[in-house]
């Protein structure tokens, strides 16, 4: 029995291991990928207390810090979490079972692609999923969004705001 499940291993759930394990609590981290979307990151500069790291080493310093706390990693993608009498029972895909009294969901997100020639070669090369990671990076007057995202942009004195849910440009 553990006292803290947390499923996913991107930043929030790395967090949340080191916190709960540095507490002595027992803590268990069930995820598919470590780090997840972090990882395809060659450069973040908007997390609190690091001027600019490759989103591998700071997902690296994440795990560090979770495990040497006490934090345990489970390989798995859960399928399941029932509440039960003692807490909660965690089921994985492949079968793994575990119980905890309580579990926090720190899974993120996985991009929606758009599925143009070249986007996968260029993921976090210049092509991202995040416009208020990256949108401040570009200068431009226009600004094409993609999956209900909103950005806002100074431009010449002027606000430029949008929303799409159909990757319309917007002005």
């Amino acid at each position: 029995m553990y006292d803290v499940l947390i499923i996913g291993a991107g930043a929030a759930g790395l967090t949340a291991a080191m916190y709960s394990a540095r507490k002595k609590l027992k803590t268990l981290v069930v995820t598919v990928e470590v780090g997840g979307q972090t990882n395809f990151t060659a450069s973040i500069e908007n997390f609190p207390g690091i001027e600019k790291a490759p989103g591998i080493q700071l997902t690296q310093t994440l795990l560090k810090q979770a495990t040497g706390f006490g934090a345990e990693l489970a390989n798995g993608k859960v399928s399941k979490v029932e509440k039960n009498s003692s807490g909660f029972s965690v089921q994985t895909k492949d079968g793994q079972k575990f119980e905890s009294k309580a579990v926090i969901l720190a899974f993120g997100k996985v991009p929606r692609t758009l599925g143009i020639p070249g986007e996968d070669k260029f993921f976090g090369k210049g092509v991202s999923s995040c416009v208020t990671c990256d949108g401040p990076l570009w200068h431009v007057p226009r600004n094409r969004l993609h999956d209900g995202l909103l950005f806002r942009q100074k431009s010449g004195g002027t606000e430029r705001k949008g929303r799409s849910r159909n990757d319309r440009q917007v002005v």
